[in-house]
């Protein structure tokens, strides 16, 4: 009987201990620009906070996944300290990925006028009042089918892809500074360009709109390898 607890309770130790190899505590890692926290147990990253350089940036888009995991938070409260997220005197425009959720209240803090765009085909209602929540009265929120509606779009242009399709979008005029999303992949075949139609016949020429009230939307060409 007891070799039988015996190996009970070695049976159980080894699971604990796997477990803990499969399942590892928080991590925290930095980029340039960002602090995440990587909750490897629940299967999602939070973006804690600016690094210095992050701080000191205009414009910064934020990635949609760190070490695999999604980025599904803005913001973290830590036990007897105040809030962190967000934080810049210079950060006039950010982007935020689509695999973002939910933000702390008050965990955007932006000067006046700045710029949050949202890369949700369909953003939730509930993430777009944490956005208002998290952001200062005077940072416009814009989003696909906000009353701050996006104008430029840019399409994957095939079937099943991430985001309902849209892999960037944005609100572009001559007095709102912008970023280029980065060249898209996609398995198995060649990316040959941005253009103004479905099929790729009409190049796009590199024209941006300069005002609200003008819209472009670009489609990816792909070619078999």
């Amino acid at each position: 009987m007891k070799k039988v607890f015996l190996i009970i309770g070695l049976i159980l130790l080894c699971f604990s201990l796997v477990g803990c190899s499969l399942f590892p505590r928080n991590e925290i890692v930095t980029d340039d620009y960002f602090e995440f926290e990587l909750r490897h147990r629940d299967g999602y990253a939070i973006l804690r906070q600016l690094t210095e350089l992050g701080e000191e940036q205009s414009i910064l888009s934020i990635p949609a996944y760190v070490k695999g995991l999604p980025v599904q938070q803005i913001g973290v409260q830590i036990r007897l300290h105040p809030l962190i997220g967000i934080r810049s005197v210079n950060l006039m425009k950010v982007y935020i990925p689509y695999t973002v959720t939910t933000s702390m209240n008050s965990a955007i803090s932006t000067p006046e006028g700045s710029v949050v765009v949202l890369q949700h085909y369909s953003p939730s209602e509930e993430l777009i009042n944490s956005m208002f929540w998290a952001t200062n009265s005077s940072t416009n929120v814009f989003y696909m089918g906000g009353e701050n509606n996006i104008n430029v779009q840019f399409l994957y242009n095939y079937s099943d892809s991430a985001n309902g399709g849209f892999m960037w979008l944005d609100i572009i005029t001559n007095d709102i500074e912008f970023l280029l999303p980065s060249q898209p992949t996609r398995e198995g075949y060649i990316f040959k360009g941005w253009f103004l139609d479905e099929i790729g016949n009409e190049t796009w020429s590199g024209t941006m709109p300069n005002s609200a009230d003008e819209t472009l939307r670009l489609y990816a060409k792909w070619s078999t390898k």
